[in-house]
């Protein structure tokens, strides 16, 4: 990516506050904008080697822009005068300190996360729900959840047994209720170091969804050791309340939010239940299918 990095661009005015103002007195000589799903953000620093490393490890479809202002900006700030290779950098989101003395490897993690919240709660072209989305037999199963409730290595074990890979971060909707790839390499967290490693779809055996699919079946369920996978039907109402937090516009919008999701699962059977080892669930998930048709 080529970048602009002259002229960093602007927060909107209307977002700024006190404390963004006193945070653009640090003078920032470097910047570039990206769009994704109709978000324009910003990115600035006072080095221009960060950004450069920065620009190659944006959120999915994300594109550089000439926008010179942006609805949510994010500002790295090097804490020595080591080298961007091995120096330590505050991360700031608007006016807010994110985090402090990440390595460079922790300052793409977190950016290029935060970017995804903030692309999620700001974009109107859809509806993003943190979940995970996998294809099959012509409908979409969403599993929405938190970070670490085990939805990555769920999606990972339904793909290896033949559905289609649609996103282990977001499902996305569109304003008819169907659910849209967002496929952007599987994250897995290591056991021990707990840090995410991108694994491309291919690499075990999956195959990419590529159309839009009408939502056949949610399951809410979380890991627990052990557990055995007994799942039960509960209402769309629950189904809607566990949709709706997991929706980041939620708080922003919620008439959207809950019209949307209501379209999406108006035909979908919504499950409940804990669940043990991925691959145990995974294949009893997929069973689940052709009762929601």
């Amino acid at each position: 990516m080529h970048l602009n990095t002259l002229l960093p661009p602007k927060l909107r005015e209307n977002l700024y506050t006190d404390c963004m103002h006193a945070l653009d007195n640090v003078g920032w000589d470097f910047g570039f904008s990206f769009a994704s799903y109709g978000v324009e953000l910003g990115v600035r620093s006072t080095e221009e080697e960060v950004l450069q490393i920065l620009s190659k490890e944006l959120p999915y479809k994300s594109v550089q822009t000439k926008a010179a202002t942006v609805e949510r900006m994010f500002s790295v700030l090097p804490t020595s005068d080591q080298s961007s290779e091995k120096g330590s950098f505050h991360l700031y989101w608007d006016h807010m300190l994110f985090s402090q003395k990440l390595s460079l490897d922790g300052l793409v993690e977190n950016l290029r996360g935060i970017a995804q919240v903030a692309i999620a709660e700001l974009s109107t072209r859809r509806l993003f729900i943190h979940s995970g989305v996998v294809g099959w037999q012509g409908k979409g199963i969403l599993i929405p959840g938190e970070t670490h409730s085990g939805k990555s290595t769920l999606v990972a074990e339904l793909v290896k047994m033949g559905a289609s890979y649609y996103s282990d971060e977001f499902a996305l909707l569109d304003e008819q209720g169907y659910v849209s790839p967002y496929a952007k390499p599987l994250s897995l967290r290591d056991s021990k170091s707990q840090q995410q490693r991108d694994i491309p779809i291919e690499s075990i055996a999956g195959k990419q969804g590529v159309e839009k699919l009408p939502v056949g079946l949610v399951v809410v369920s979380n890991f627990q050791k052990g557990a055995a996978w007994k799942p039960s039907t509960v209402s769309p109402g629950v189904g809607l309340l566990h949709l709706l937090e997991s929706t980041h516009s939620a708080r922003r919008d919620p008439a959207r939010a809950m019209r949307l999701i209501k379209k999406a699962t108006n035909n979908a059977r919504v499950i409940m239940s804990p669940r043990g080892e991925a691959e145990q669930a995974a294949l009893k998930i997929l069973n689940e299918i052709p009762n929601s048709l």
